[in-house]
Formats: C-alpha cells, structure tokens, sequence
C-alpha cells in the first residue's frame, strides 16, 4: 500500500473514531486497539498510531499504563469547567462578530436554520440538530476574526458535545427560538444584546447537561 492511500485511509479512521467518540458510539472508557483498528481498514498500524495521536491530542483519548489508549471519560468538573471557559471567550466573540458580521455570513445563517429542526422530538433529529448547531456557532465565532479564540472554542465543544447526546431530545426544543433571535440580534449589529443572548443560551445550554 502506498504512502498516499496511507494517508487517505488515516484521515478517514481518525474521522470515524472521533464521530464515534463523540456520538457516544464508543463509550467513555473503551480501549483502542491498534490491531483490530488496522485489521478493520486494511492499513498498517502506522496511520493508526497516528490516529491515536491525534485523538489524543484534542483530549479524546488518553494513553493509560499496563493498559494502553482508552477513551477519555467526562466528569462533572470537566463539563462545569468547559461550560466556564465558553461562557467567558464565547461571549465576546459574539459581542465582537455582531460589529464585524457580513450579509452573505448572516444569509448562510438563516439558511442553517432553516435546515435545523426546531423540535427535535428524537436522538435522530437530536443528532441533526447538533450538526447544524455547531455550524451555526463556528459561523459567527469565525465572523470574530481571531484564529487563536476559535481554535480554543473548537476544543471546548469536544468536550460538551459529547456530553450533549446524553440529554434528552425533548429538553432542546427551545434552543431553536434562541438561535433565531439571537440571529435577529446579529442582523441588528447589536453587540451588547448578542452577548446577553448568548450567555443566556450557554447557560441553558449548561444547565440541560450538568442539571
């Protein structure tokens, strides 16, 4: 197998294993096996181990002794301490975007929106409408236009994200409304009544996990 197929085959098993950590296919705990992995999808345990550091990287494996690479499991602290972290960066990068955000920006967002369901009554539309979610939040964050918030913003919702498939369907059925008007906010410009919208959603979005 050549180096190039190598490669292609390693992006693609690094993107299957982080869905499958974060959708909670693999649990909290699993061990990776190396050998199994690269039997699975016909490589060598060359781009796997690669995997297993990219994994590891962004805090969604970590490697244990006498045991060797297991999935990394969400406590309380680390949800009550990302969900910290997000409401002090989050909120002014929206404060921020709200001066700086453009029409084709805020078109793409009525577009998402549209594509969201708003009353996700199953895990599937549960599923559907954090896709659309995290578009949603990387949109404006990246309206903000710093490079270094938005990384650190990505790596704070690995973490919250994997806790969010645990809650259930019915309990977002008003994070909807909170993103139509928080658009309607942005399309306003208005900084100040884009950041109370915000923190307000995080929270909710916080208390729906943690409780």
């Amino acid at each position: 197998m050549g180096k190039d197929k190598n490669n292609t085959l390693g992006t693609e098993i690094y993107k299957d294993l982080k869905q499958s950590i974060i959708t909670n296919k693999i649990m909290q705990g699993t061990l990776l096996s190396e050998v199994e992995i690269s039997e699975r999808y016909g490589v060598s345990r060359t781009p796997v181990r690669e995997v297993f550091r990219l994994l590891e990287s962004e805090g969604l494996t970590t490697v244990t002794p006498r045991k060797g690479v297991q999935v990394t499991q969400i406590s309380r602290d680390n949800l009550t301490d990302a969900y910290e972290a997000r409401l002090w960066v989050e909120c002014s990068m929206v404060a921020k975007a709200a001066t700086k955000i453009t029409e084709d920006v805020l078109i793409k967002l009525d577009q998402i929106l549209e594509k969201m369901p708003e009353n996700p009554n199953t895990h599937e539309e549960t599923a559907e409408f954090s896709k659309y979610n995290i578009k949603f939040h990387d949109l404006i964050v990246h309206s903000a236009a710093n490079e270094y918030a938005e990384i650190f913003l990505k790596q704070i919702r690995i973490v919250t994200q994997r806790a969010a498939y645990f809650v259930q369907p019915l309990r977002y059925q008003q994070s909807w409304a909170e993103h139509k008007e928080l658009l309607i906010a942005l399309k306003n410009h208005d900084p100040e009544k884009s950041e109370e919208l915000i923190r307000r959603h995080i929270k909710k979005a916080r208390d729906r996990i943690l409780g």
